[in-house]
């Protein structure tokens, strides 16, 4: 009888060592396999959704006139070219027959890409619209400024007008010799950004 007690008690503590020493840890060790898996899974799911609008995207591209692509390149190309852009101000007010007092550009800066999801304004996460300013002075009349503006306004490329400041004669019977200024004419300073849409880098 004391024999067979025994017996059984090492039987039970030999149990309960394989339980400790062995089973548990397989136990954590198949856990653990199972939660690798299960996130596995979730990113190979996320990677065919990212693939599949890839997919459509390039397949929206495709559809797209090529005419059409090649106006959207120039309204919003992938980088600013400072000499085109201060060739291309200068141009304008060559048409309307302006004369520039002062061009010069600023240097690059960057701002979050603003996009519209229903009727809440987003940021484009990770992406940047990259612009340069460029002051602009010139004398003439308001008329001119008009003009000038239209100008700019029909650009084949995005030329805002960020700030506009202007300083005019106290009254008509000023001279040129006084301040600098024709009667009827007005000092404008105008503020131009241009923008680009660099790709996205992988």
């Amino acid at each position: 009888m004391g024999n067979k007690l025994i017996t059984q008690a090492i039987l039970i503590i030999t149990s309960i060592t394989i339980v400790m020493t062995y089973v548990r840890p397989t136990f954590g060790e198949i856990a653990k396999i199972q939660d690798d898996l299960a996130r596995y899974q979730s990113t190979v799911s996320k990677a065919s959704e990212l693939n599949s609008a890839l997919q459509g995207l390039i397949a929206t591209e495709k559809n797209i006139d090529t005419r059409d692509q090649d106006r959207l390149k120039t309204y919003l190309p992938f980088s600013i070219n400072n000499v085109t852009v201060m060739r291309d101000i200068q141009n304008i007010f060559n048409v309307m027959g302006v004369q520039l007092s002062a061009l010069n550009s600023a240097s690059v800066d960057a701002i979050a890409v603003p996009m519209v999801e229903g009727d809440e304004p987003k940021v484009a996460s990770g992406q940047k619209l990259v612009f340069r300013d460029f002051e602009v002075s010139f004398a003439g009349t308001y008329e001119d400024l008009k003009r000038v503006l239209s100008m700019i306004e029909s650009n084949a490329y995005a030329l805002e007008v960020v700030n506009l400041a202007f300083e005019s004669t106290p009254n008509p019977s000023d001279t040129e010799q006084e301040i600098g200024l024709q009667p009827g004419m007005m000092q404008y300073d105008l503020t131009l950004r241009a923008y680009a849409l660099p790709p996205i880098s992988n």
